[in-house]
This record gives structure tokens, C-alpha cells and sequence, in this order.
């Protein structure tokens, strides 16, 4: 064991010359501030003399210096008792002088006493027992410090005696040592000062010949010998694994200049006056007073910063602004290299003076006018400001109302704004310290809009965007009055309906968000439902309407939005009986009630169907998507009374302590239990509330007419979406509204699963650093954080057969997505409706849905459904690909064939054409043919494309034999194809499907990637046919690359325009994101995600980039930095104003916060999302959840629970069984214990702090 090291920053105090090293002959310096001490001057003398007197005598000499020690160990012992005696000592006398004096006080107040009267001695006793309080406390303090300054010395005592054994100890060592290598080191360093100086002698001899000579060792004379190593060195091998070797030798100049570090970069000057290799001449880097944004600023010299180039990346369009003109100053270009241009450095005296405020002219015109003239005309950002300035008062001058230059024109000064040249989607704008001056002057320029001509004031737009520049600080009263008072005026004005839709839009999103809660009286959820029902009346009641379809559908779109509303506030009931009324009203009135021939007044003959309706609701009878439903019409016509369906409650399971977490857990127990209508018979139970009762009144101001059948189309997916079953209406386009609405993307916030399949796992085994490959230490392969690219929990592409029952692809449906879903009502909703749509894409969706929950049973259904509609080939091609999802390939294939053959007998029978045969049976061929090429056997996907171009259907019989083996076709069947498929290409879907295949089968696939892509050059731009055609480009590309070895950029130049084409496409994005990651290459990922993430993009893409950026992170998602990219994505997401209206994305941010263990910004974010979207719900519960409870403070929770009922939030649970409102103490309620009374942490800091205040 080794000894432990002397302290050698600290004096050594010793008492005599004994304890000094040996040939050392200087006295140890000692410090003067101390106190002398006595170390026994008898002792010392003693032991001088005998050693004096006994100098050769070593054995005698030794043992004085041991008991010279023994004595020097005890002295400071006695010294130390000395020092306790006197300060004891010193302590008596001061209590002794005290008592005299105050034995002399209390004599003088004696005499005192006597002459002054008892009052004044009444005074004095007082005084002198004060004094006497004081002295004792004086005394009691003393004695404290003097207790404490003897116990410190004691410890330094202690401390003093550890050291001097420990420095004696290392005397003893070191003499021991050099008592026997002393003589053998001097001879070594003798040695090697010799050799040294004979080095030193060759290399000046070197020097003069100028010849190098070698050091005996092989190394130059340059070469620090220090540095040399010793021994039998191996010859120098490239190829072995040791040519990379730590060096232990020691570095002398990392004392001197420190050690190098990546957090502490060295000090650097730039040369060449702030050039950028690359720019022109006249660019240089300056520096401005926004120091805050990381890179370099470039500005033409002697400029300001110039923002184009600075603020944003030099790519795309900005790289057209940047002109390189090439110089002609005579450079030879048949050099091997071409010299930069040099410049002599300023000397002192080129620099200005001290405090200088004036310049020499030295010539710096003539190099701004070179300047200039390389760089062309030059503007600052102020410059073009100014300049579109004048323009637009210019234009606007000479034309009044046009609304478009209005608008752009009052958001022109927001380019000179801070924060213009940052990224607006990382600034909350609620944070934005010059919003209101902003918004004060764009609300200025649009009043001037607005009186500029009578027509202005007619414009929504110009209206929407005052309000909105209001919004930011005007009180929530005064832009209340303002909406209230456009909406009247516009109706007044004639305006039109569908110039009307944005602003009421506009209204109630302000309303659902900033505005919600604020009136002052009423407010809250009633309030938005005012809101709606009004909207509805006014499109219910207008006059004069050309376009009854688009009306109808606008009507359609805010019901939904309201019922969505009421469903997230919590009226769920109130929400599925305003659905079950319109469904019943529209789909199942009796006969007697359609309406007439037109024309015929609508409003009148509603009115009487809604009076008959009122009978029905009120008989309580089974409505749509409840258990004996039939209808309103099968009810009025059966003369047997309906069951009336009851609830079924049962009570709630809790193993919580908390009593917060059991009222949510309660709550969501009674949500899940009374979702549907109650009736009045429910009233007996006695956990219902009044809510659960839906009378007349509170559906019929929701009702209105629909008779177009695009608009009960329409109706029948809202139902669908309100339901959470995510079904759309066939060819209804990515781009469409509905699809990027952020309000109609809410199943999210209702279902858990999906949002647990944004985030990677948590990684089972602990990561490896590094691992060796052939002896080589290499980082180790990162596998992919998803099996695959089709587990994307954002769903948004065109839905077709192929999505609807697909295999290793993209699903429309699986049992992830119906967790939230109550299952018997959308499967009687499903069964009632599906007589009523001709449509058999809607039977296969029913289909879709029972597979969803069991394959078996959705064979079952469609084995029923096939038995009573067997000529229905839609329903064959369903069937097979239930049982292809079963992987049964050969039942697949055998329905295909028997559905085929009975097809062509039945037409044979009934006469039908040849025409509408050949399209009734192209879906088969497709889905056949598609099936088995995917399955990887090409040479049956040719042979069954041959026979669906009409060639070679004797083979059809054979086809489903298990023992089947395909052979090519002959060239004469190849030909026929390959001249069938070329008049067909765009005929429909599936014609293309078979001639796409047969053209990459025979081809290849370049030529089926051109085909394609001409056919959607003809498109017009975001035609559903367009986006169609991508999505079948990009699944053949995708097979392919998965089976043959391609290049890259075979697929990402194709996803790249499809991308371009249709952002909102969820197959493309995720596509391109599994294609980029297996290459390891995260830039183009990055460029995607922050386009998307930008202003002008819907829900969709926003909800993508947030999975996308958790997925590229994987493993770092948890252990490294990852998650900063996904907060990034969050955080751009929430500021923008599609995102902000978004309960999901909320949700996701504050679990994200809660799993990278982030509870104070999961906490801040629950507010605030409270604050964008008041009528959710489920934000108000968020803090009573088990992860976030630990974080709020009960009284915290109680205002949650109390703005809940502000509100108008509704709670089915009573809180009052749980938790009192008043004072009283929470059982289980961990902050009380912990924080003290009344469990609020900055009460008991306050507290802490008011008893530490003295110290």
C-alpha cells in the first residue's frame, strides 16, 4: 500500500533542525502570524547536547532522535493544556469583573432609590431586569463561541498531528531510499548528462556538414530522447491491427497551454477581412445587433446584414440571388494550383487612433464603387420594404377593393419585425413582445380597408383578418360585440351563403378557443352551442338558394363539428342522440312524410315531419345503432310496442390510494358505462344525473333537411367519423378540407394505442458503445426502430380494396384503431345502413370492420351476406381477400375462379353485353392478379393478365389447382395482351392495375414508372385520378427495390413529386422516410420535416413529422439526444394555427414531456393547451392521471375540477365523495405530508424561509 502524499502547498512547522532533509541546509520558513509556541526548551537542549557530544556514535544518535520525537509528539499536547488553562483562566476573571461592576451598579441604584420616588423605582427594577436578561444572554453566547472555538481548535489540532505523521512517515521513506540508491543515481544521471552532451556535440557537427546524423537509437537529432522507448521494437506492419497505439508518454506542453476541449474552442481571427470562399468579393461576415441566432451573417461591406442571406438556408430560389462573376485578372490557367490573393497586414499605424471618431479618406470609395459594380444593385431588407410600400399605396390608390393586396399589404411591416427572421413557428406568438404593436398597425391599414368603398365592407376575408389582428388585445367582450355585429351586418348585406361559411367558421374557432369561458355571463359550453345552432338556423332559413347540394353539405359539416363538440365537452349522450335523430329523420322517416314534388315549401313540410318525429323520440322506442333498432319507419309501422333499451350500470374498480386518481378512474368508468341515451325509466338509479336524459328539445335545433344524395353520402361517413371508425368516402383526395381538418382528426386524443405507437420502445438491453470487426473497433449497427414502413398510426391516402383488406401494406383498419370505438353500436349502425348505399365499397368497409376485430368472424359475415346477393362480384373479391388476410392463398384463388366462371354463365343466361362484363370482371382480374405477384410468383401473375386480356381462358379451370404450374404464355396470347392492355391504360383502376403489372412484367420497371407518369403529366394538378395512379407507382417501385437489387434514387425521385404533388399522403411520407433511414442519411428528412412543419400544411402532416422524427431518433429516442428532435417537431407543431386547434397534438406533446421525465414542462403545457382548446375534456383530466398527479398540488387540482364546472365541462362523478372543497385535510393526499397545510410547496418555502431568516 502506498503512502498517502504529503501536503506540500502547506509550511512545514518543525520544531528543530532534526526533522529537515538531508543535504539540504536552508531553514524552514515559518509564518510569522502564528503564535509562538513552547515546545519544550529543556528537552531540546538536552537532546543538542548529546548529540553534540556524540556525533559519531550513530547507534546513540538514533535513539536521542527517537525520544527527541517522543518528546516533540507531547509538547504540543502540553501546549494545548497550557492554553486551556489560561483561556479557563482569562474566563473567571472577566466573570469576576462583571459581578464587581455590577455589584457597584446595584449600590449607586440603591442610593438611587432613595431619592426618587416609587414610581421611578418601579422603572428602574424594570430596566435592570431587561439588563440583566441581556447580560445573560451576552454570557450564554460567549460561552457558545468559546465552546465552538475550542472544539475547531481541537479539530485543527487533530488535523496538524495527522499531517506531521504523515510528512515524518514520508522523511522516513525517502531517507530509507536514498540511503541505498543515492550513490547509484548519481552515477546514472552522470551517465546520461554525458551522453547527452555528446548528441548535443554530433548534431552541431551535423549542422556545420550539413549532413543530419542519427542518435545511436535510429531517431533524428531533432527527436526528444525523452520520448525514445527502450527494448526490442517490432518492425512497422500496415496491415496489423496495433498501428493505432495510445501514447502514455506525458505531453509538457498541456500544462503550459492546457488540454484541448470541444466546450472551450481557442480564440481565432479571421483573415482576408471576413471574405466567405464561395461569395463575391463585396460579401463579408459582419455582425449585427441579433446575437442570439447561431451561423454567420453576410452583408455587401460596409452594409448592414442583409436577411436573405443570412436568416435563411442558400437553397432553392435563394441560390438565383447569389451571382459569382468570374475574374479576369489574367491567371494562367495551365498552372497546377491557383494562388489566393494576398494582402499586406495592417501595421500600427494603419489602425485608427484611440477614441477616434473620424476617417481618413483612404481610397474606400473607389473600392465601395468595385464593390458595387461586381455585385449589381444591392437592396437592404428596409429598402424593399419601403419600396412595396410605395407601391402598394400606389395600387391601392388606384384600386379600392381589391381585398387580396388589403390583406398582404397590412402584413408587410411584419418583415422588420425581430422576429422575421426567425423561424414564426418556434415563438409562441401569445410571448411575442412587440405583438400588439404589430397588430396595431395591421388593424389600422385594414380600417382603412374597410372604409375605403362600401364594397369592402361586404368581404369576409377583410373582416376575418381585422378580427383575428383584434384577437391579440382587444378584451374578449369587445371582440365578442365586434363578431356579433359583422354577422348581423353581412345578413343584412344579401351576402352569399358560401361567402358566409368562412366567417361563421372563423366565429366559432374563436370561440372554441381564445374566447371560450370569457362572457360574462352564461360562457362556456352552452355558449358554443349557441354559437352552432345559430349558424345552423341562419343556413336553415335562407331565402333565395341556387345551390341546395352545396348548402347542405356546409350544413352536414357544422353539425358534425358541433356533435364533435358536445361528444370532447363531455355530453356524449346529448352528441349520439342529435346523430340517431338526423339519421332517423333523413334515412327512416315513414312514406307519408318525403317530400313532394318540387317545388314545394321545405321549411313548412319539415316542420310537420319533425312534429311527427317528436311522437317517436318520445316513445323511447330503439334508435339507429342500439340494440332492436329498426327504424323510425318499421316503428311506426309495427303495431307491437318496441322495447325501450335501459342502461346497465355497474360500479366502479379502484386499487388507487390517491383519492384524485380514484375520482378520474371513476369518471372514466362512468363515461364508458352511460355513453348511451338514457330514458326516463333510468332516472331511478342513483348515480344518474339530468344530463343523461335526452328530451326533444335538446336535438331539435340541430335538425334540418337533407335531400341531395352527395350530402347523405356525405352524412353517412360524418356518422362514421363521429363514431371513430375511420372510413371516407371513396375518391375523396388527400388535399381535400376534411382530410386536413384538425378538429376531425380527434380519435387520438380518445385512444390510447395509437398514441403509445408514436414513441419506440424502451430498449430491452443496455446499448453497446463499440464492438470489434475483424480486430477493428467499429460503432455498432443501429437496427431499425420499425419493422417496417406500414405501421404509421397517422392514416391519410385515397381508400380503395386494396387499403381496405390489405396484406404486408398499408391497412385502413386494424384492431389498434377501434380501442375507443364502442363495437355493438357501429355494428348496428353498419347493419341498419347498409340496404340504404348502392355502393358496395360500403359492404366491403363492413367487411373491413369485423376483420379488424376477428378474421373468422368477418368470413362468417361475408359467407351471410354472400348468400343473399351472389351475382354481386364486389362481394366476391371481398370475400377472397379476407381469406388472403387469413393467408390462405389457395381458398383466395379458387374464390377468384368460381366468381369469374359464374360471372361469364350468368351473362350468358341473362344476355348481357360483352362490354359490361368485361368491367364487371377487370376488379376480379386486378385483385387476382395483384394477389399473385405480391405472393413473389410472377409466371402465374402473367398467366392470369394473359387471360384477363381474353387470351388463353381455357386455362381458367386448371388455375386453382394447388398442383398448378404456370408456364410462359405463347407469343401469339403475349402479343393479343400486350395490344389489349396499350387501348385500356386509363379505362379505371383496375384496367390500369392489370396493365401496369403486365408492363413490368414484360418491360421492366422504367418502363412501367414512364407509363405512369405520363399518364399523370395529363392529370390537372391534385386530381384524385392523379394521386391514385402515384400510390399504385410507388407500391410496384416499393416490391421491386425489396426484391432486386436498385439503386436509391430509383424510388425517392418518385416519392419526391409524389410528395410535392400530395403532402398530405401519408403512404409517400412513409415510404420516403423507410427509404431514407436505411441508408443512414437523416438531411433530406430534416429538409421534410421542417417544411411540413411550417404554417401552411394541415393536421396530417404535422402529426406525421412528430412520428417520423420519433422514429429516425430509435434508441436515442430514450438514451441520447433524439428526443430533441421530436420536441422540436412538437413545439413548431403547436404554434402553428392548425396545430394549435388540435386536442391530439396537445395530448402527444404533454405525454412526450411526461416520458423523457420533463413534469414541469408537461405541467406548463397543460395550461396552456387548456388555454387554446377549452371545451376538451380530456386536457382538464390530464393532471389527475397517475403520471402527472405526483406534480399538482391538491389545491391545483381543486381549481381544475372547479373550472371544470365554470365551464360547463361536464363531470358525472360528484366530487364531493371524494375530496371536500373546503379547508379539510385530503386522504391520501401525499403533498400535505410532504409540503406541510394545505399542500401548497411555496406556503411552506415561505415558511422555511421566515424561520431561517436570522442565519
Amino acid at each position: 500500500m502506498t503512502d498517502p502524499p504529503a501536503f506540500l502547498s502547506f509550511p512545514e512547522i518543525l520544531g528543530g533542525g532534526g526533522g529537515t532533509d538531508a543535504g539540504s541546509s536552508k531553514a524552514v520558513p515559518s509564518f510569522s502570524s502564528f503564535p509562538d509556541v513552547d515546545l519544550g526548551e529543556g528537552s531540546r537542549s538536552k537532546a543538542s547536547k548529546d548529540k553534540a557530544r556524540s556525533s559519531d556514535d550513530r547507534e546513540r544518535r538514533g535513539s536521542r532522535d527517537v525520544a527527541g520525537k517522543k518528546s516533540r509528539e507531547r509538547s504540543p499536547e502540553r501546549a494545548g493544556n497550557r492554553g486551556d488553562r489560561e483561556r479557563d483562566r482569562d474566563r473567571d476573571r472577566d466573570r469576576a469583573r462583571d459581578r464587581e461592576r455590577d455589584r457597584r451598579r446595584t449600590d449607586r441604584e440603591r442610593e438611587g432609590e432613595q431619592r426618587r420616588g416609587s414610581h421611578e423605582h418601579e422603572r428602574e427594577k424594570a430596566r435592570d431586569k431587561d439588563r440583566t436578561r441581556d447580560r445573560d444572554e451576552r454570557d450564554r453566547r460567549r460561552d457558545r463561541e468559546r465552546k465552538d472555538r475550542d472544539r475547531y481548535r481541537e479539530d485543527d489540532r487533530d488535523s496538524d498531528r495527522r499531517r506531521r505523521d504523515d510528512r515524518d512517515r514520508d522523511r522516513r521513506d525517502r531517507s530509507r531510499e536514498r540511503g541505498h540508491g543515492s550513490r547509484r543515481d548519481r552515477d546514472e544521471r552522470a551517465k546520461e548528462k554525458e551522453e547527452q552532451r555528446a548528441r548535443e556535440r554530433r548534431a552541431a557537427e551535423a549542422l556545420r556538414s550539413e549532413q543530419p546524423v542519427k542518435n545511436d537509437d535510429g531517431a533524428g537529432w531533432y527527436e526528444d530522447s525523452s520520448k525514445s522507448r527502450g527494448g526490442y521494437e517490432e518492425p512497422f506492419d500496415p496491415t496489423s491491427a496495433k498501428v493505432s497505439f495510445v501514447d502514455t508518454a506525458g505531453d509538457r506542453d498541456v500544462i503550459r497551454y492546457g488540454a484541448t476541449s470541444s466546450f472551450d474552442a481557442p480564440r481565432y481571427r479571421r483573415d482576408f477581412g471576413g471574405r466567405v470562399l464561395g461569395l463575391s468579393e463585396g460579401m463579408r461576415i459582419v455582425y449585427s445587433k441579433d446575437r442570439s441566432s447561431k451561423g454567420l451573417e453576410i452583408a455587401p461591406l460596409g452594409r448592414i446584414a442583409l436577411p436573405r442571406y443570412s436568416a435563411r438556408p442558400l437553397h432553392g430560389s435563394s441560390l438565383s440571388r447569389i451571382v459569382l462573376r468570374p475574374k479576369t485578372d489574367g491567371s494562367d490557367l495551365t498552372e497546377s494550383f491557383t494562388p489566393f490573393d494576398t494582402a499586406p497586414r495592417r501595421v500600427a499605424d494603419d489602425m485608427p487612433a484611440y477614441r477616434a471618431i473620424t476617417k481618413d479618406d483612404d481610397g474606400s470609395d473607389e473600392e465601395m464603387l468595385a464593390i458595387q459594380a461586381s455585385l449589381g444593385q444591392v437592396s437592404t431588407v428596409e429598402e424593399d420594404i419601403k419600396a412595396q410600400t410605395v407601391e402598394n399605396e400606389r395600387h391601392l390608390r388606384a384600386n379600392l377593393t381589391d381585398i387580396e393586396r388589403w390583406i398582404k399589404y397590412s402584413t408587410l411591416h411584419l418583415q422588420l419585425s425581430p422576429e422575421a427572421s426567425q423561424s414564426s413557428a418556434f415563438v409562441d406568438p401569445a410571448k411575442q413582445p412587440t405583438t400588439r404593436a404589430n397588430a396595431e398597425v395591421t388593424l389600422s391599414i385594414l380600417a382603412r380597408a374597410l372604409e375605403a368603398h362600401p364594397d369592402n365592407f361586404t368581404s369576409p376575408e377583410l373582416h376575418i383578418a381585422y378580427l383575428r389582428a383584434a384577437e391579440v388585445f382587444w378584451p374578449s367582450t369587445k371582440v365578442a360585440e365586434r363578431w356579433q355585429n359583422v354577422l348581423r351586418g353581412l345578413a343584412s348585406s344579401r351576402v352569399p351563403e358560401e361567402n358566409m361559411m368562412p366567417l361563421y367558421l372563423a366565429y366559432i374557432e374563436w370561440r372554441e378557443g381564445q374566447g371560450f369561458g370569457q362572457a360574462d355571463e352564461g360562457g362556456g359550453v352552452d355558449e358554443v352551442v349557441e354559437v352552432y345552432t345559430e349558424c345552423l338556423e341562419k343556413l336553415k332559413s335562407g331565402e333565395d338558394v341556387v345551390n341546395h347540394e352545396a348548402r347542405e353539405e356546409n350544413q352536414v359539416y357544422l353539425f358534425l363539428r358541433a356533435c364533435l363538440f358536445l361528444k370532447q365537452a363531455g355530453y356524449s349522450e346529448r352528441a349520439l342522440a342529435v346523430f340517431q335523430a338526423l339519421m332517423e329523420v333523413t334515412f327512416f322517416k315513414p312514406n307519408h312524410l318525403r317530400p313532394p314534388a318540387p317545388p314545394f315549401d321545405r321549411e313548412l313540410w319539415f316542420t310537420g315531419v319533425l312534429q311527427e318525429f317528436e311522437d317517436f323520440w318520445d316513445s323511447e322506442a330503439p334508435r339507429i345503432g342500439e340494440t332492436g333498432a329498426k327504424g323510425w319507419k318499421e316503428t311506426h309501422a309495427s303495431t307491437e310496442d318496441a322495447p325501450i333499451p335501459t342502461s346497465e350500470s355497474t360500479a366502479a374498480t379502484t386499487s388507487a390510494s390517491d383519492s384524485y386518481i380514484r375520482w378520474l378512474e371513476t369518471e372514466r368508468h362512468a363515461e364508458k358505462a352511460y355513453e348511451l341515451p338514457g330514458r326516463a325509466t333510468d332516472l331511478d338509479g342513483p348515480e344518474d344525473d339530468p344530463f343523461h336524459i335526452i328530451l326533444f328539445g335538446d336535438v331539435s335545433p340541430f335538425l334540418f333537411p337533407v335531400q341531395t344524395p352527395n350530402a347523405r353520402l356525405q352524412l353517412i361517413y360524418a356518422f362514421f367519423n363521429f363514431l371513430g371508425l375511420p372510413f371516407t368516402p371513396p375518391d375523396v383526395p388527400t388535399a381535400s378540407a376534411s382530410a386536413t381538418d384538425p378538429h376531425l382528426r380527434w380519435t387520438m386524443t380518445a385512444n390510447e394505442s395509437l398514441r403509445a405507437a408514436f414513441w419506440p420502445q424502451r430498449p430491452s438491453r443496455k446499448r453497446i458503445a463499440w464492438q470489434t470487426v475483424g480486430g477493428e473497433p467499429m460503432e455498432p449497427e443501429q437496427a431499425r426502430s420499425a419493422a417496417n414502413p406500414f405501421t404509421c398510426p397517422v392514416k391519410s391516402w385515397i381508400s380503395d380494396r386494396g387499403t381496405l383488406f390489405a396484406h404486408n401494406w398499408f391497412r385502413d383498419l386494424d384492431a389498434m384503431d377501434l380501442t375507443h370505438v364502442n363495437v355493438d353500436v357501429a355494428r348496428n349502425v353498419l347493419t341498419m345502413l347498409r340496404p340504404l348505399v348502392p355502393d358496395p365499397t360500403f359492404v366491403l368497409a363492413t367487411f373491413a370492420f369485423e376483420a379488424a376485430l376477428s378474421s373468422k368472424a368477418a368470413v362468417k359475415v361475408a359467407k351471410n351476406v354472400l348468400s343473399a346477393d351472389r351475382d354481386n362480384l364486389a362481394l366476391w373479391d371481398g370475400y377472397a381477400r379476407l381469406e388472403r388476410q387469413r393467408s390462405k392463398v389457395g381458398a383466395a384463388r379458387q374464390v377468384y375462379v368460381t366468381a369469374i366462371q359464374a360471372a361469364e354463365q350468368h351473362a350468358l343466361r341473362d344476355g348481357a353485353q360483352v362490354e359490361d362484363l368485361r368491367l364487371d370482371q377487370n376488379e376480379l382480374w386486378a385483385a387476382w392478379a395483384e394477389m399473385e405477384w405480391e405472393e413473389g410468383d410472377g409466371d402465374r401473375c402473367l398467366e392470369v393478365l394473359v387471360m384477363a386480356a381474353g387470351a388463353q381462358r381455357g386455362r381458367l379451370d386448371g388455375s386453382a389447382d394447388p398442383n398448378h404450374q404456370a408456364s410462359t404464355p405463347p407469343p401469339v396470347a403475349m402479343l393479343k395482351a400486350k395490344q389489349h392492355y396499350a387501348a385500356v391504360m386509363s379505362d379505371s383502376p383496375s384496367s390500369l392495375t392489370l396493365a401496369t403489372l403486365f408492363v413490368y412484367l414484360t418491360d421492366g420497371i422504367e418502363a412501367a414508372r414512364d407509363r405512369l407518369e405520363n399518364l399523370i403529366a395529363s392529370l390537372p394538378d391534385g386530381h384524385p385520378q392523379a394521386e391514385e395512379t402515384y400510390q399504385l407507382l410507388v407500391k410496384v417501385i416499393h416490391i421491386h427495390c425489396s426484391r432486386n437489387p436498385s439503386p436509391a434514387s430509383l424510388a425517392r425521385d418518385v416519392l419526391e413529386r409524389a410528395i410535392a404533388a400530395f403532402p398530405n399522403n401519408t403512404e409517400f411520407l412513409s415510404l420516403y422516410l423507410w427509404g431514407e433511414t436505411g441508408g443512414r442519411v437523416y438531411g433530406r428528412i430534416q429538409r421534410l420535416v421542417t417544411d411540413l412543419t411550417s404554417d401552411g400544411h394541415g393536421i396530417v402532416a404535422l402529426l406525421w413529422s412528430v412520428w417520423a422524427e420519433a422514429t429516425t431518433a430509435g434508441r436515442s429516442f430514450w438514451e441520447g439526444g433524439g428526443a430533441e428532435r421530436v420536441r422540436r417537431a412538437l413545439d413548431r407543431g403547436i404554434n402553428t394555427s392548425t396545430g394549435k386547434s388540435s386536442a391530439a397534438l396537445w395530448v402527444l406533446y404533454i405525454e412526450f414531456e411526461t416520458l423523457t421525465e420533463k413534469p414541469a414542462s408537461a405541467k406548463a403545457l397543460c395550461y396552456r393547451a387548456i388555454a387554446a382548446i377549452g371545451g376538451c375534456k380530456d386536457l382538464y383530466l390530464l393532471p389527475f392521471s397517475p403520471t402527472l398527479r405526483p406534480h399538482f398540488t391538491s389545491r391545483e387540482l381543486r381549481a381544475m375540477a372547479e373550472l371544470m364546472v365554470e365551464r360547463g365541462i361536464r363531470t358525472r362523478v360528484p366530487t364531493e365523495a371524494f375530496w371536500d372543497d373546503g379547508d379539510t385535510e385530503v386522504e391520501g393526499d401525499e403533498d400535505e405530508d410532504e409540503h406541510g397545510a394545505g399542500g401548497d410547496y411555496e406556503y411552506a418555502m415561505l415558511r422555511d424561509r421566515e424561520e431561517l431568516k436570522p442565519y
